[in-house]
């Protein structure tokens, strides 16, 4: 993977490789760890906060994303391992992360399919949320791919800037 990354110029110290636990259990996250896939992303609250704390006694220390749709009845659990909070994408969101985890880093999730069973927020107010997330004292990023164009578009607030 990584002299892929190399070829195609880019560099690993500037990309993040999530390993997803989604529907393994925690032997196969622990088993990640010990390979230095330190950066772990769970779809689900449920297995999150059943594999955090036993990584977290474990030899190799991860760092949680929350991937996936998020209600926002499961923040307050997950807020204290949580260290990434991937695909938010409303407003309401965004506020109960910054309210249970004060300066949390969110990534902006945004639908450019524009497929209602597709998540993400509408790429017009992309920027606003990214920008309203900062705002209440965090750290937001919104990527976006156009498959179509082959572009990137990115929007990055935070509180420090």
């Amino acid at each position: 993977l990584w002299t892929s990354v190399e070829e195609a110029g880019g560099s690993r110290d500037a990309m993040t490789l999530v390993a997803v636990t989604k529907g393994f259990d925690v032997a196969v996250a622990e088993l990640a760890a010990s390979c230095d896939l330190s950066d772990l992303g769970e779809n689900y609250a449920q297995e999150l906060l059943a594999k955090a704390p036993v990584l977290a006694a474990g030899p190799h220390p991860v760092r949680w994303h929350a991937i996936g749709r998020l209600q926002r009845n499961k923040v307050r659990q997950l807020a204290p391992v949580v260290h990434l909070w991937q695909t938010v994408d409303r407003l309401e969101l965004a506020t109960e992360i910054a309210r249970r985890a004060p300066g949390a880093r969110v990534l902006v999730q945004v639908n450019t399919s524009g497929e209602p069973a597709k998540g993400g927020i509408d790429p017009t107010g992309a920027p606003d949320l990214v920008r309203a997330a900062a705002d209440l004292g965090g750290e937001a990023d919104s990527s976006l791919v156009d498959s179509k164009r082959s572009r990137v578009a990115h929007s990055r607030a935070s509180t420090s800037s």
